[in-house]
């Protein structure tokens, strides 16, 4: 019960860092699309909406925190994979060491 539920902590973990350095871009990707769906223009400098003058648009969506996120995410996502590679390569290195050392002692 234990090793399943210590399954999903690093996947949780991602997951969570990974909604912390996305929620930026996500909040102003909200913003901008509130924005101009009322009928307004996005003032990137500002960070508001202007509905008085036209603003040129401000390509911010490229940050390392968005593309660490995103990286976050695929590892979060092959974490229950990675752990179960790593549990076995582990037990069967053990599972090694162990017979090797008690064939030899047996065999005295």
């Amino acid at each position: 019960m234990k090793s399943k539920a210590m399954k999903f902590v690093p996947s949780a973990v991602l997951l969570a860092t990974a909604l912390l350095l996305a929620w930026p871009h996500a909040q102003q990707f909200l913003a901008v699309d509130a924005c101009l769906d009322s009928g307004g223009s996005y003032n990137y400098t500002a960070g508001a909406c202007d509905h008085q003058a036209s603003h040129p648009h401000a390509a911010t969506a490229g940050g390392w925190s968005l593309w660490l996120a995103a990286v976050l995410v695929l590892f979060a996502a092959l974490a229950p994979y990675l752990i179960r590679l790593w549990i076995g390569r582990h037990a069967l290195q053990q599972g090694v060491q162990r017979d090797g050392p008690a064939s030899s002692g047996s065999a005295r």
